[in-house]
């Protein structure tokens, strides 16, 4: 399960903390990775595809639900932007709708 955030940083993560982020992980042998909550930059689809990963994508819905059809088409159209925007990535193998729903 993969944050794309640092300590003092936030989401200002560099490239090289991305090949960071991967180099740990490669040592750790890790071969699967999901990626938390919400798209993350380009470079960590690109890196997971030359290393071999594969990887669970999705959108960022966390926790609580709404049952209305604004929310529903809410969440479709992000998945379908996530889907458009990432489709040329063999590392992806699994697109997700949410987790941690209570």
């Amino acid at each position: 399960n993969r944050h794309q955030d640092r300590l003092n940083m936030g989401w200002a993560v560099s490239p090289a903390d991305h090949v960071q982020d991967f180099d740990l992980m490669d040592e750790m042998g890790v071969n699967a990775l999901r990626t938390a909550h919400y798209q993350q930059a380009q470079q960590v689809y690109s890196l997971a595809d030359q290393r071999g990963y594969v990887i669970w994508v999705e959108i960022p819905l966390v926790n609580a639900i709404t049952n209305s059809t604004t929310f529903t088409a809410n969440a479709q159209q992000q998945l379908r932007e996530l889907i458009r925007q990432n489709f040329n990535h063999p590392s992806i193998m699994f697109w997700s709708i949410g987790n941690e729903q209570g």
